[in-house]
């Protein structure tokens, strides 16, 4: 069996700066220098855990999203993180998972966290993943 080799970058983020915060995590992944299997990036990585979604807010299509995908390509490994995410009118707390060959997977976080009000501005997804 093979060994799972996982990188966890935890660091601070820039509140509600989507550019500072890509630029930071594209330095710190290319600074990586051992093999790994899976990067795995902070809940909200591009904002921090913001109830401004009207005002932060991605597309699937967006350049957060793109990023995401090229950097995975570009590392060739798979890349994970989740960020606020807009869709059919709809804000998600969405975790993606980049693949190497452009593959974009993605969970809609479902069980919100009441006590920071979560559940009042996203909405929560409704598949189970196993």
């Amino acid at each position: 069996m093979q060994d799972l080799k996982v990188t966890l970058i935890q660091t601070s983020i820039s509140w509600e700066k989507i550019g500072s915060n890509i630029s930071m995590f594209d330095k710190k992944i290319d600074a990586i220098r051992d093999e790994t299997d899976l990067i795995v990036l902070p809940e909200m990585f591009t904002t921090g855990f913001s109830m401004n979604a009207e005002n932060l807010a991605q597309d699937m299509d967006g350049k957060p999203v793109e990023w995401l995908r090229n950097k995975s390509g570009s590392r060739q490994t798979d890349i994970t993180g989740s960020m606020i995410i807009r869709e059919n009118g709809k804000y998600y707390n969405r975790l993606l998972w980049a693949k190497p060959d452009g593959t974009l997977l993605y969970y809609d976080k479902r069980h919100l966290f009441r006590m920071t009000g979560e559940e009042k501005v996203y909405s929560g997804g409704d598949k189970t993943l196993t």
